[in-house]
């Protein structure tokens, strides 16, 4: 865990490790500027019913890049999964943030608030090339955790390429308001909830059919 005073303290690259048995965060960084996690392998950690967060990123001004990660977080605990969560990112449209070519499994007696990627109240991402997954067990469970989910005071976050699997009966992608998200493209779906093996959530509408969530 990483933590500064704001704008005091920036490049910080935690790049090439090994994180395991960790509870309950992996990396946790609040309030540096010019963060770089690349390429880490970040397994499951010693859980006591808690919940488990791979990479916590919060109350950063400017970009982050978050890259070529392998998350896997596993147990038979009920308690949250987070592969990646991003809470108050501050970037602009001439210094993105980065969220790309990460691969994020969250398996086991999870909960509701589950998520592969969370990206919640902030602004200015590309959210490209990642493969997310959600596997619970029992498969019927946590009808509303998600493989992504995009929170509602976040904007201009663009999503694309990205593999965004629930083998359960939650969502595959939750976009909770349209000011949330730039564009939406290019990405490949799978939940396990109906014979369309689709279930998605935008603005405020559920849908169950990629041609209904398209429009």
């Amino acid at each position: 865990s990483v933590r500064s005073a704001a704008g005091l303290s920036e490049g910080l690259y935690i790049n090439n490790n090994t994180i395991s048995n960790f509870m309950p965060i992996g990396i946790q960084i609040r309030r540096f500027d010019d963060v770089h996690v690349v390429n880490n392998q970040i397994l499951t950690g010693a859980n006591a019913n808690r919940a488990l967060t791979g990479v916590f990123i919060a109350q950063h001004e400017g970009p982050v890049t978050i890259e070529r990660n392998n998350i896997a977080l596993s147990d038979n605990y009920n308690g949250a999964k987070i592969g990646i969560r991003l809470v108050n990112i501050n970037a602009a449209n001439a210094t993105m943030s980065l969220v790309s070519d990460n691969m994020c499994a969250m398996v086991g007696k999870n909960s509701n608030s589950t998520a592969a990627i969370s990206i919640d109240s902030s602004t200015w991402a590309n959210v490209f090339f990642n493969t997310c997954r959600v596997l619970p067990i029992p498969a019927t469970g946590m009808q509303t955790s998600k493989a992504l989910t995009v929170g509602t005071t976040s904007s201009q976050i663009s999503i694309m390429n990205n593999t965004l699997m629930h083998d359960g009966n939650g969502y595959a992608i939750y976009v909770q308001q349209a000011a949330n998200v730039m564009k939406i493209i290019l990405d490949d779906y799978y939940s396990n909830t109906s014979a369309t093996k689709f279930r998605g959530y935008f603005a405020g509408s559920d849908y169950t059919t990629l041609d209904e969530f398209r429009t």
